[in-house]
């Protein structure tokens, strides 16, 4: 069989926000439909995130249409919708959307990642009448810091995410079919969400798969020149050759964007793409580089009674790490973000009612008067929607998300411990 090349690219198509937006989009899109090097950037299967914009998408759809005449966009969502889109050579067979039940909070409206209503994007493809492909496209809740006690950082509504992705991957594994997991997963190598997708399905990464080594192996990314953060590390993020990371330093460079494959394909190449810039524009495509691999069928790997054991025990290992990660935000982060929220409550309605009794009071112009009792009916209404809304209502449901989840890591252990 032929070889399969896989790309994923996180579009950064965010509306008003991101620079250059429709300009560096229809770049992409003629990229992939006229190549600038044909035997280097020909692709199979495309999988495209944060591409918010329908304009944007209907341009690359149509740019596409001649070299991928199977494309799929996903509308499913909140308010934007997930941004994911899949491109394909191969007829697809069969879709669907699967949302995050947890996706960060309601009150991070900057971040906006609850707005969107983050998931996974599945499409089934038939590569030929007896063997099929399974593509997850994913973008997960981004980390607002590198520090991962933060709570900036969303470790644990990622590795949630993870969790439910997992799931999928399990669900969709077949005899005749390869897995294949395409996208930003916002995780860097031998994070939490990380290890669990990598263990709990047994997935490999494709640029560890190619350069046969283990992640360990690398080293430090940190200590490495800007290229050898690409040629070694896969850095996809954040790098200083990128012109919209400039600013940054060598050290900030994070590997973020993936394709995790099943065991039943072998990884023959695997490259960092989408490093040059645009020509005229002379700006990066987009804030990340692009991520590809080729890949054949191969026969599904028999495990062994001692890689089973190996197996069951790193499973151990992560299940333990992730329950503890779920209890420390239940205990923790949620009394701290529930309680802050009813203290601002608290306070806005006190400073709301305040301001009524000094307007009754007060002989001061009617224009004053009438801004003052706007200023109380703000003050109350934000102070509601804080308290109420998100400091006891979603935090409610999030705890009670995040224990369901935690008995399921637990019923998982169990069967293993057995």
């Amino acid at each position: 069989m032929a070889e399969i090349r896989a790309l994923t690219l996180n579009t950064w198509g965010i509306k008003y926000i991101t620079p250059l937006r429709e300009q560096r989009l229809h770049a992409i899109g003629n990229r992939l439909s006229n190549p600038t090097n044909d035997s280097e950037e020909e692709y199979d299967i495309v999988a495209l995130q944060e591409l918010w914009v329908l304009a944007d998408w209907e341009y690359i759809s149509q740019t596409c249409a001649a070299k991928y005449p199977y494309r799929r966009y996903f509308y499913s969502g909140k308010l934007l919708g997930p941004g994911l889109a899949i491109l394909s050579k191969y007829p697809i067979k069969e879709t669907f959307f699967h949302a995050f039940p947890i996706n960060g909070r309601p009150s991070a409206v900057i971040t906006g990642d609850w707005y969107t209503g983050k998931g996974v994007a599945v499409a089934v493809l038939k590569l030929d009448e007896s063997r099929e492909i399974a593509v997850l496209n994913t973008h997960l809740h981004g980390p607002y810091s590198h520090d991962v006690s933060h709570d900036a950082n969303y470790l644990c509504h990622r590795t949630c995410q993870v969790w439910d992705l997992t799931k999928l991957v399990n669900f969709m594994a077949a005899p005749q079919r390869a897995v294949m997991v395409l996208g930003d997963l916002n995780s860097t190598p031998n994070s939490l969400p990380y290890n669990l997708i990598t263990k709990r399905c047994m997935l490999n990464d494709s640029w560890l798969k190619f350069k046969k080594m283990a992640e360990e192996d690398i080293g430090d990314i940190k200590g490495m020149t800007p290229q050898e953060q690409i040629d070694v590390g896969c850095v996809t993020c954040d790098s200083t050759l990128n012109t919209w990371a400039r600013k940054l330093s060598v050290e900030e460079a994070w590997r973020l964007d993936y394709v995790l494959t099943s065991h039943n394909l072998e990884i023959t190449d695997a490259k960092v793409k989408f490093v040059s810039l645009i020509p005229g524009v002379e700006e990066s495509y987009l804030d990340h580089f692009a991520y590809t691999i080729k890949c054949v069928f191969g026969e599904t790997e028999v495990e062994t009674a001692t890689k089973a054991k190996m197996r069951r025990a790193i499973q151990r290992e992560t299940y333990h790490q992730f329950s503890g990660a779920i209890s420390d935000y239940q205990k923790r982060r949620i009394p701290h973000e529930r309680n802050r929220r009813v203290a601002y409550m608290v306070v806005s309605v006190a400073l709301a009612v305040w301001l009524v009794f000094a307007v009754v009071k007060m002989d001061g112009a009617v224009w004053v008067r009438v801004g003052l009792c706007a200023l109380s009916f703000v003050l109350a209404s934000s102070g509601f929607v804080n308290g109420l809304f998100f400091g006891l209502g979603f935090t409610q449901g999030e705890y009670k998300t995040l224990e369901e989840v935690r008995h399921e890591i637990m019923d998982e252990l169990r069967c293993i411990e057995l």
